[in-house]
């Protein structure tokens, strides 16, 4: 009987024993498992952080170039309007309206000294697109207009282009 009585102790320490070491796992993956979900939370964070970064400077540089495309129309009607002294022609404005909303350049490139000269170089694909544009665009002024037909105007609200250009 006093074997019994000696044995029941050393069981329940063991087991108390077992049970703190199970009690610590647990906390430290407790603890493991919080410092992941920081981790991840962090992370994440600094990519949401990154991608409006991203989506800001997008939308800035598309803003800044809208606005570069209305200054360079402003100028251009400013520079013919100054220079003629006349109401700039609805054709010209039409052409330019169209170069405006595709995002095509208004200005010929300024040339530069490496440049060749226009006889020996082919044309720059930006040029290329704004001479397909433009002849496609007087074929199709002409096609109606020889049906009899106004020119179409499409869905584009044409009165701030006309009270632009005088017309």
């Amino acid at each position: 009987m006093g074997d019994k009585v000696l044995r029941i102790p050393t069981f329940c320490r063991i087991q108390r024993g077992q049970r703190g070491r199970e009690k610590t796992l647990a906390q430290q993956a407790q603890l493991d498992e919080a410092d992941e979900v920081s981790r991840q939370m962090e992370l994440h964070n600094r990519m949401a952080a990154e991608r409006a970064q991203h989506r800001h400077k997008k939308h800035s540089n598309l803003c800044l170039e809208v606005l570069d495309q209305i200054e360079d129309l402003a100028t251009k009607v400013g520079e013919y309007r100054l220079l003629t002294g006349k109401l700039i022609p609805v054709k010209m404005m039409r052409e330019w309206k169209e170069l405006l909303l595709l995002g095509l350049p208004l200005y010929d490139p300024v040339p530069g000294d490496s440049e060749p000269g226009p006889l020996s170089a082919p044309l720059d694909p930006v040029e290329r697109q704004k001479e397909e544009l433009l002849n496609n665009q007087d074929y199709q002024e002409y096609t109606v207009s020889e049906r009899g037909h106004p020119p179409c105007i499409g869905s584009f609200d044409m009165s701030n282009w006309i009270r632009i250009s005088g017309d």
